[in-house]
């Protein structure tokens, strides 16, 4: 199957003006309880901020009845400055989730601590 799928914002003039409000769209995936969050299971966002940035973020949300909670990763481009947003697993995680500079960071720290008493370590 080929084609596609475009949504467009009529908010948005065109890509040389930014918005006056940011300006955000979703098309969302629910059961057949109704399109509430509550409902969703997953979803596809966009938005262009009143600075310019643009973004995209997968979410999903816990399947589970009258829970909100959600999780999501996001792709912005910041006037140029393209950066990522993911959830920072625990230090401790060993599985191929995406490892966020918090990650990197703590567990680098946490691997120097060991050298604080002065004994060599070998790994």
């Amino acid at each position: 199957m080929t084609g596609s799928l475009t949504i467009k914002n009529t908010d948005v003039v065109d890509k040389a003006t930014k918005p006056l409000e940011s300006q955000y769209r979703e098309i969302g995936f629910c059961t057949n309880d109704g399109t509430e969050i509550v409902n969703r299971y997953a979803a596809i966002s966009s938005s262009v901020s009143d600075s310019g940035t643009t973004g995209v973020v997968l979410r999903v949300y816990k399947f589970a009845n009258n829970d909100e909670s959600s999780g999501s990763i996001g792709i912005f481009n910041d006037n140029g400055e393209v950066y990522t947003s993911a959830p920072t697993p625990a230090v401790t995680d060993d599985s191929n989730k995406i490892a966020t500079t918090a990650y990197v960071n703590l567990a680098i720290s946490k691997a120097l601590e060991q050298f604080a008493d002065g004994d060599s370590k070998t790994y």
